[in-house]
């Protein structure tokens, strides 16, 4: 997938349900990286160039697609994890940086809490 599609998802104010369908491909592998322990897990973001900067608007809809269980746990994650590693995304700020990587780590404390994820 390319980060700019990733990102027309995020931008996208109708609906989110194209989500989870874009990130299909790459679940297997990557919820095998999450189930070893030591393992890294990969994540398929293609670059292009483009530059595409992530404001809180775009955590606010994939968190919502979360919330309205559009994505899982998983996609959550691993959507967060693009946009942390992929060199295409430039935040808007550190603190919407820093909500991203919480997102993008649910391991270390468990699954992300729908309660956590509203807030």
């Amino acid at each position: 997938m390319l980060a700019r599609d990733l990102y027309a998802l995020l931008s996208a104010q109708e609906s989110t349900a194209g989500l989870r369908a874009a990130v299909a491909p790459a679940m297997p592998e990557y919820r095998s990286g999450l189930a070893e322990l030591g393992r890294s897990c990969p994540v398929f973001v293609a670059s292009d160039g483009s530059l595409l900067v992530v404001a809180a608007s775009h955590l606010e809809i994939l968190c919502t697609a979360f919330l309205n269980g559009e994505i899982g746990e998983i996609e959550l994650s691993y959507i967060a994890t693009a946009l942390d590693l992929a060199s295409d995304f430039q935040f808007v700020s550190k603190e919407v940086e820093e909500c991203a990587f919480f997102l993008s780590t649910p391991e270390a404390d468990g699954p992300p809490l729908p309660e956590i994820v509203s807030a």
